[in-house]
């Protein structure tokens, strides 16, 4: 049986890593389940994402309302 980061071993979470984008500030952290979260300035977007870029992208759509 293949491992999958839906389906593999749970891993401790990463420190967030941290970026700042014009004024903002956003925050991404890999959860124990190998999705990405993002925050902007300390909120948490409610979204969970399969890479570190597609969190990152979603982070400053949201932040600069590019929707």
């Amino acid at each position: 049986m293949t491992n999958t980061p839906s389906s593999g071993p749970r891993h401790e979470p990463e420190p967030a890593v941290t970026y700042r984008v014009g004024d903002r500030t956003l925050a991404l952290t890999c959860t124990t389940r190998w999705q990405w979260i993002v925050s902007i300035d300390g909120r948490e977007l409610p979204n969970q994402y399969p890479s570190q870029a597609e969190a990152w992208a979603a982070g400053v759509r949201e932040a600069y309302g590019f929707h």
